[in-house]
């Protein structure tokens, strides 16, 4: 059974687990359903998706090699914007579905794009970008190394702003900037699926420092005396 980055704040916080696409998944606190429930429809939610996949394709020609594998038009992204996408196969069908985000990734390691895939196709999903796309793509799985956290409800962007300077309302639905919260990096990202105002939490870049002392990381920030 694997663990994601954040299982010890999860276990430190009273956690209930159980097996999720091969993944030991927090699913209860202490508090309770009810109650997670209630604080979700009137304050902040907080939602354990770090087990899902996170891959780095850049080099040249990346974009065009990229966009044959996928549904959704990318060649006009622009920077900082993503793309809702389905992964599909040699005939069509699908693979899985997926966020494409072109990030400041990009002005490190040129045509760079980040793409969001579901936990339980991790394997399968980076499996097809080394089967179908070309050797001078590189193709880098960073999943062991980053965390990821949704963070939904009415109050989200509210609780968010106070934590980054305002730097989640100023940004536009499906777009993605890079912030601190109180000096961790991350990137913020309006996506998600809840229909709730809300983000996603993403590694900054690979290799940087996230965690300091007893695994600091921003899920310890965002719940700390948030009603």
């Amino acid at each position: 059974m694997k663990t994601s980055l954040l299982h010890p704040w999860h276990e430190d916080a009273g956690a209930r687990f159980a097996l999720f696409a091969g993944f030991d998944t927090p699913i209860q606190y202490p508090s309770g359903a009810v109650e997670a429930h209630r604080l979700c429809r009137r304050s902040v939610g907080l939602f354990a998706i770090d087990p899902m996949g996170q891959v780095i394709i850049s080099g040249k020609g990346a974009a065009e090699a990229l966009s044959k594998l996928v549904s959704a038009a990318i060649l006009d992204t622009k920077p900082q914007e993503a793309r809702y996408a389905l992964l599909l196969n040699e005939a069509g069908g699908v693979i899985d579905d997926l966020f494409i985000y072109r990030t400041d990734y990009t002005a490190i390691h040129g045509d760079a794009w980040m793409v969001v895939v579901n936990a339980g196709n991790r394997e399968k999903d980076v499996a097809c970008f080394q089967e179908q796309l070309p050797a001078e793509v590189s193709i880098e799985a960073i999943s062991e190394e980053t965390y990821m956290i949704a963070v939904q409800s009415p109050r989200a962007v509210e609780l968010l702003d106070a934590l980054t300077g305002k730097a989640v309302s100023a940004l536009p639905l499906t777009h993605i900037q890079a912030t601190t919260i109180q000096g961790i990096p991350v990137l913020i990202a309006r996506t998600g699926y809840t229909g709730e105002g809300g983000v996603t939490c993403l590694p900054s870049l690979p290799g940087n420092s996230i965690y300091a002392g007893k695994r600091r990381s921003p899920i310890a920030v965002l719940t700390k005396g948030w009603p």
